[in-house]
């Protein structure tokens, strides 16, 4: 009777072994705990991200910094060291980093440009054990009145024009420059994208075509370069058709034009 006894108790003990029953280690488990802030513009704030290890649970800690961007206006935010902060369009008190509120990171630029609708946005450090400073700001632009070449603004030699296209008012922009006989560098600088664009064109006085004789692209960075120009007044018209806004969060609507 013993013998069948203990012969029953070890197929009980397998059994549960083999149903899993009693775990044969610990699960371990995590939390994320997120913190808000509201930094005022241009104060240098944490933006850390860290974890806290207790028993066998893991807490995140994340820096949550609230920003309020007015319209018309193009967003800095500058940190002390190359880091990859997340910039979201809402804040979920459930998830506050879902994917569905996720606009772009910084992409570990320390100065970093982007123009953004009036509203309220949030920057998330999702990076575990990273100390990292942060601060904001933000710049509001005129609104520009050369939409037309009967409205071009005269651009003298050197001088950065800054070229603003917030969402909803993606419009062309037109230039007029005088010279001398010579040959003529015209530059297209992006502050917001790593990208270059060639979205402008040459015109003399008579609305004739101007070709490129030779062009340099580097980063976000084009260089159109013209053969010698007689002297007189030539027109350039920035397009806005030849780049595709898919979104309001779209790259490429901030730049500086200038010409030497």
């Amino acid at each position: 009777m013993k013998a069948i006894t203990k012969h029953f108790l070890a197929l009980f003990f397998v059994l549960v072994l083999t149903l899993g029953i009693f775990p044969n280690h610990a699960e371990a488990y995590f939390d994320e705990i997120f913190t808000v802030n509201t930094p005022k513009k241009s104060t240098w704030v944490s933006a850390n991200g860290y974890t806290f290890d207790r028993g066998n649970t893991r807490n995140y800690y994340y820096t949550v910094n609230k920003i309020s961007v007015p319209a018309d206006s193009y967003v800095i935010i500058e940190t002390d060291k190359a880091a990859n902060l997340s910039i979201y369009s809402k804040y979920d008190k459930n998830k506050p980093t879902n994917s569905n509120n996720f606009i772009c990171s910084t992409s570990k630029i320390k100065k970093f440009i982007k123009v953004l609708p009036k509203g309220n946005y949030w920057i998330i450090n999702r990076n575990a054990d990273e100390t990292v400073k942060m601060r904001w700001s933000y710049k509001k632009v005129k609104a520009p009145t050369n939409y037309t070449r009967s409205r071009a603004i005269d651009l003298t030699r050197s001088k950065k024009a800054t070229i603003f296209q917030p969402y909803g008012k993606e419009f062309d922009r037109w230039f007029k420059v005088r010279t001398k006989s010579k040959s003529l560098t015209f530059t297209m600088k992006l502050l917001d994208s790593t990208s270059s664009y060639s979205n402008f064109q040459i015109y003399d006085s008579n609305g004739k075509y101007i070709r490129e004789s030779n062009h340099v692209r580097s980063n976000n960075t084009y260089k159109f370069i013209t053969e010698k120009l007689a002297s007189g007044t030539y027109y350039i018209h920035v397009d806005t058709s030849s780049i595709s806004y898919n979104n309001k969060y779209s790259d490429a609507r901030l730049a500086e034009f200038s010409w030497k």
